[in-house]
């Protein structure tokens, strides 16, 4: 997981989360409000059994590591074809990620920690 998302909760509130970050080639993914989201969990709920569980967050936690992996399949993005390459990406919640990360960048609203950043160039 890129450090991204843990860099930028709560607006960069520090809540004494991380004291510094490590990046190794960091990338931002898109990060969609939960309503763009929903059909995703819908998707996953159901193909675990937990759709018409009164609560599928308990149903979830009650399911084994095979049954949670065989339903872990990428789909396409809702009026997309092809399936994307990180299927699973953070979310923006007006919480935890309260705006798209790029804005909270640029308004300075990060948590103020060392960051270490590598890279590695893949040369044939």
């Amino acid at each position: 997981m890129s450090s991204t998302p843990a860099e930028i909760p709560r607006g960069g509130r520090e809540e004494g989360l991380f004291v510094g970050a490590i990046l190794e080639s960091p990338f931002l993914p898109t990060h969609p409000p939960v309503a763009e989201l929903e059909w995703q969990f819908d998707n996953f709920v159901r193909a675990v059994g937990c759709a018409a569980s009164e609560n599928q967050i308990v149903c979830l936690r009650s399911k084994d590591t095979a049954t949670l992996q065989a339903a872990n399949v990428a789909n396409p993005y809702l009026g997309r074809d092809d399936t994307p390459r990180f299927h699973w990406t953070p979310t923006m919640d007006g919480d935890f990620i309260s705006d798209y990360p790029y804005r909270l960048f640029e308004r300075g609203k990060f948590m103020k920690v060392p960051v270490m950043v590598g890279g590695k160039i893949v040369t044939s």
